[in-house]
């Protein structure tokens, strides 16, 4: 309960900060969630990856990082959709800064696409192996080539145009 995490949080000896309560809690900061998608946004798998490899081995639980990563994505379509000051995000003022900047490299088609593996994944992970699919979320979501819904289709065809060399 919050008073024990509290009593955690104060036996660090530090100030507490977002960041002691998200140690203690072994949550993904937000610094590995804007990390996490501004490489799921460069299509940088191997990046990503090792990224995902540094949280397992620092005791993240996948299905928690999974909840995390599509929150943040929630909170990105929010912010990409719901003009004005007043969001349904609860989150500090920092945050919502980090979270308006990075909504404006996704368009709300390939965030939509994005919570679409992230559910699904989340499904699967609950009777599989927590980090393989976790894993093969991340080469889903880095790679819209190999995804099969009408969003990565309509990427794949926008990088074709944008770049016509590739085209001939």
């Amino acid at each position: 309960d919050a008073l024990s995490i509290l009593d955690l949080c104060a036996s660090t000896g530090s100030d507490i900060t977002e960041d002691t309560v998200a140690n203690v809690c072994s949550m993904a900061g937000n610094d590995y969630l804007i990390k996490l998608a501004d490489l799921i946004k460069s299509h940088s798998t191997e990046q990503a990856l090792m990224l995902i490899d540094e949280l397992h081995n620092s005791s993240v639980d996948m299905l928690r990082l999974l909840s995390e990563l599509t929150g943040h994505f929630r909170d990105l379509m929010i912010v990409k959709v719901v003009k004005g000051n007043q969001k349904p995000i609860v989150c500090s003022s920092s945050k919502m800064k980090a979270l308006e900047l990075q909504a404006q490299q996704f368009d709300i088609k390939e965030i939509m696409s994005i919570l679409s593996v992230l559910q699904s994944s989340a499904t699967a992970m609950q009777n599989g192996n927590r980090r393989c699919e976790m894993e093969m979320a991340i080469i889903r979501l880095c790679n819209p080539e190999i995804r099969q819904d009408l969003s990565s289709l309509e990427q794949r065809i926008a990088r074709l145009e944008s770049n016509p060399t590739v085209m001939v």
